[in-house]
């Protein structure tokens, strides 16, 4: 055994370059001769050579017990999730979305949601819900719709290898050029198991045309502050009816809202759209007027959609243009009683002051400067023009050089004035339902009788509109009876101290020429008056607030022509009159000073009318008598 020891030492630990040797397996005789000296080894260096193995604590083997389990149970778990055992795996599931990968808006698109179960084993309770894109309009339905864009679609039982397609059918809307997404989601269970798992198959494509056209003509240049017409184009590119729509302009700053045509539904520059069938196109006419700095640019926005069910508008088609502002060659500009915007009152005098300007470089000659006078609210006969002459015959007012020497040459930047004065009628022209909104619109024109060198085909020529609005006039008329048929009164007359006298009070309204909105009457009681509670008619909306003692009566809308063409707006009510001790021989207030107020929605200007006090000296009641008005102390 000594000579084996040896030689394995020297194998292990001998200087000897030759390492292949060192590591070179023992011949056969090698291994008998190491074999016969390890058996005949003295016991004590058995011992050292193999020592015995310590026994494994309980609590070691529970863990590993246990650590060996959980191996077992993952293993079988990934081998049933991944098929290794004949169940069932996502990749034996083909699950996927075909569909275009672009279209146009406004037509419908078809997505086909394809599954294939490669498993060997059937799936249970096998659902798909599909998520239509936004803005789209689901068509020929076949499952539920749990809201309007997602449809479930319930199909049960699918068999190994069954191959299963759905199609699912859409109307797309959207802005050209933005990217959809719809997805499709699969459920499903393995056949004899209650876990529910699941698949998803996204899907987008683009929109390459919008569903309505949109364009806006709006001249290149603009003059500073004069009128501009603006015409706003819009069309369908659907073969379906477009329904819902709205669309909405954005004006650069310093654009100022004249008219509309058609009127905007909302502000001055929202439209709601009706029905737009296929290929049709409409036009919205804005007539406005701009500001700002010579050369600047101003941009105007449209859009065109539908409204979410956050008030948000989706867009489906949109479109930008711009203008650029100059200054008039011919400049004008013009105040009416020294302010730049004046509404007129029935009777008002207009004082008119036109300031024109020479901007060109160049003497412009023979200069002629027209006003025409338009509208039905101003008193022809009234007309002054100063130093100009009045053509009845078309509403024109004229200034030239035979007139005012000073327009047969200006020179480059030269500046003046022109002035003249007309009256508002004071009873305006109110003979059929259509006679309302009356103003006075002045249209200036200021031209070269001989076109400057270097500037033909040039528009150098001054132009400028002014309107002024009549507002309309709201009447208030308030009284008060004892004597009334229409609602009866009792209690004595004379009033008696401690005893209740009623009275009923008649609020009457009146408007002329503009229709009116948020209109109400309101007045106040004194302490010792009371409410009855009983108005007529019964439909109109009247309230007394006790705390304040304040009674308002609600009228809302108030018609132009209402107490000249038709009935005037009328509420009684009954009000109860115990008088004290203090207020024998007096004249007690019945109701305080009533006051009417309304919006007017041509001029946008607040109208107001007041009426004073009511007291028991009812001069209204012809009934009553003069003796009967004083408080008496009957006891």
């Amino acid at each position: 055994m000594a000579d084996g020891l040896e030689k394995l030492k020297r194998k292990l630990y001998g200087q000897s370059k030759d390492l292949k040797r060192r590591f070179a397996k023992d011949t056969l005789e090698e291994v008998r001769a190491y074999k016969r000296e390890t058996e005949e080894a003295p016991l004590e260096w058995k011992g050292i050579a193999a020592p015995a193995s310590p026994k494994m604590p309980h609590m070691t083997k529970l863990i590993v017990g246990l650590s060996l389990f959980v191996a077992v149970v993952l293993f079988a778990a990934l081998g049933f999730l991944f098929g290794w055992f004949g169940g069932v795996s996502s990749d034996n599931l083909s699950f996927n979305v075909a569909g275009p990968q672009s279209i146009n808006g406004g037509e419908k698109a078809s997505w086909h949601v394809i599954m294939q179960n490669k498993n060997d084993i059937a799936l249970e309770g096998v659902e798909i819900t599909f998520n239509y894109p936004d803005n789209s309009r689901p068509v020929n339905k076949k499952g539920d719709l749990t809201s309007p864009l997602t449809e479930k679609r319930y199909l049960g039982h699918v068999a190994a290898g069954e191959y299963v397609e759905e199609v699912f059918e859409a109307t797309v809307f959207g802005e050209q050029g933005s990217v959809e997404e719809a997805a499709a989601i699969l459920e499903y269970r393995a056949q004899g198991s209650n876990a529910i798992l699941a698949k998803n198959a996204p899907y987008s494509f683009k929109l390459i045309t919008s569903p309505i056209g949109i364009s806006l003509n709006v001249p290149e240049q603009s003059n500073i502050g004069q009128e501009i017409l603006l015409d706003i184009t819009y069309n369908s590119n659907s073969a379906e009816v477009i329904q819902g729509l709205t669309l909405e302009a954005i004006y650069p700053q310093g654009f100022e809202f004249i008219s509309a045509d058609p009127l905007p539904s909302f502000s001055n520059n929202t439209w709601e759209v009706k029905d737009l069938a296929p290929q049709q196109q409409r036009i919205i006419r804005v007539k406005g007027k701009i500001d700002g700095n010579d050369l600047e640019s101003k941009l105007f926005k449209l859009s065109v959609g539908a409204m979410d069910k956050d008030g948000h508008l989706v867009v489906y088609g949109a479109g930008v243009i711009t203008t650029t502002l100059r200054k008039p060659f011919l400049d004008l500009s013009a105040t009416i009683n020294n302010r730049d915007e004046y509404i007129a009152k029935a009777g008002d005098r207009l004082e008119v002051k036109v300031h024109w300007k020479n901007n060109l470089p160049v003497t412009v000659k023979n200069v002629v400067l027209e006003i025409g006078i338009e509208g039905g609210g101003w008193d022809k006969k009234t007309v002054y023009t100063g130093q100009g002459f009045y053509r009845g015959s078309d509403n024109t007012m004229i200034w030239n050089s035979s007139s005012n020497p000073i327009f047969a040459y200006l020179a480059a930047g030269q500046e003046g004035d022109v002035s003249f004065s007309l009256d508002i009628l004071k009873s305006l022209p109110i003979k059929q339902a259509e006679d309302i909104n009356f103003s006075a619109r002045l249209q200036a024109h200021m031209y070269a009788g001989e076109r400057p060198q270097g500037f033909d085909g040039v528009d150098i020529d001054g132009r400028l509109f002014k309107e002024v609005k009549i507002s309309s006039n709201l009447q208030l008329s308030s009284q008060g009876y004892f004597y009334s048929t229409l609602m009866p009164n009792d209690g004595p007359l004379p009033p008696q101290v401690g005893q209740k006298t009623t009275y009923t009070l008649v609020w009457s309204l009146a408007n002329w020429s503009n229709d009116l909105k948020n209109v109400k009457v309101y007045a106040s009681l004194p302490s010792y008056m009371s409410w009855l509670g009983r108005s007529l008619p019964s439909d109109e909306k009247i309230a007394f607030d006790e705390l304040s003692g304040k009674i308002v009566w609600e009228v809302g809308e108030l018609k132009a022509g209402t107490g000249i063409l038709r009935p005037a707006r009328e509420i009684a009510f009954q009000l109860g009159l115990i008088p004290s001790l203090s207020q024998v021989g007096g004249m007690p207030v019945l109701i305080s000073d009533a006051i009417a107020e309304g919006d007017d929605t041509f001029t946008g200007v607040v109208l107001r009318d007041a009426k004073g006090a009511l007291t028991t000296q009812l001069f209204s009641d012809t009934q009553i008598k003069s003796g009967e008005y004083q408080v008496q102390n009957g006891q």
